[in-house]
């Protein structure tokens, strides 16, 4: 392939002009034929000028500081909301005070007062199961110092559920009851139900175990 050479190596002749005394037709057109020639050569002269120097110009996608980056974004950290301090609250459970009379609270049994206790300030997430753990757990037959009678103490029963709907509470145990009289069944009812009425607010409360009814077991021993 022929390599194309710009510049001055193509030759332009120049037209000898006629005297000027003798003027012919032939020495009119004659300049006007040096027209199209120069005008070619002066097209090659600014083509090889113009020409752009790909070498020179082009950018290699390889070369860090000629390609463009795109820009780095950091994103925030996520912060988690603090939660909420959780309060002590006593728990509130229920003894009996023997052949009281109703003098110091609800009578039951056989002439017998229901006594609301209170234990220390208690951190709980359910208040159900936090009362009747606590009351399932204590296996005293009188409570503390105040003489009040614990009608559970023989029993072995534990919390399995509870739920509240409505106004009453559900309290589902698990064990066996162990009575020590006639007289125990209603106590040990009013001990069980109002300690989970009292827990979340409820007005009637529903008991079982292993899955009877509390009355329909109390009644069985």
């Amino acid at each position: 392939m022929r390599s194309r050479h710009c510049g001055p190596r193509m030759g332009i002749t120049r037209a000898k002009l006629p005297d000027r005394g003798r003027r012919t037709d032939n020495s009119v057109r004659r300049p006007f034929r040096l027209l199209p020639a120069v005008t070619a050569a002066a097209m090659i002269l600014s083509a090889c000028a113009g020409a752009p120097d790909n070498d020179s110009n082009s950018i290699s996608p390889s070369d860090p500081q000629k390609t463009s980056q795109s820009p780095t974004v950091t994103r925030a950290p996520s912060i988690s909301p603090t939660p909420e301090p959780q309060t002590a609250v006593p728990l509130t459970v229920y003894y009996i005070a023997l052949d009281d009379g109703g003098q110091t609270g609800e009578e039951v049994g056989c002439g017998d007062s229901l006594v609301a206790a209170f234990t220390e300030p208690v951190i709980f997430k359910n208040q159900l199961k936090a009362t009747m753990d606590r009351l399932l757990a204590d296996d005293n037959m009188h409570h503390g110092g105040s003489g009040l009678y614990n009608a559970l103490y023989k029993s072995d029963l534990g919390f399995t559920n509870g739920n509240f709907a409505g106004s009453t509470v559900t309290v589902n145990l698990k064990g066996t009851i162990r009575q020590s009289g006639v007289c125990d069944a209603p106590r040990i009812q009013a001990q069980l139900s109002q300690a989970a009425e009292t827990a979340v607010g409820a007005d009637s409360s529903v008991i079982t175990v292993n899955g009877k009814p509390l009355r329909e077991v109390l009644s069985s021993r």
